[in-house]
């Protein structure tokens, strides 16, 4: 919800939690969120000792990503183009 407030247009968003096999004690709790925003996907991977702080991390990361994507899309264009028929 709080991406939401941020960016209107975010359509879906996926996200998982599992345990980092590889890894036996430690940062091996991992959430992964993955973004749908009208045909751009982002994605982030954070891992620490618990579930809770992975997922804190990875919104606070997506929420800096949404914030920067918002940015981009409100400043004009690097160049205009233009067709006029005479």
């Amino acid at each position: 919800m709080e991406l939401s407030h941020i960016n209107k247009k975010i359509t879906r968003a996926e996200i998982e939690f599992k345990e980092d096999p590889g890894i036996l004690h430690g940062e091996n709790k991992v959430c992964e969120i993955r973004l749908s925003i009208y045909g751009d996907n982002l994605f982030v991977r954070r891992s620490t000792e618990n579930f809770e702080k992975s997922s804190k991390a990875a919104i606070k990361e997506l929420k800096s990503l949404v914030r920067q994507q918002v940015k981009k899309q409100n400043e004009p264009p690097e160049f205009l183009l233009s067709t006029v028929k005479i």
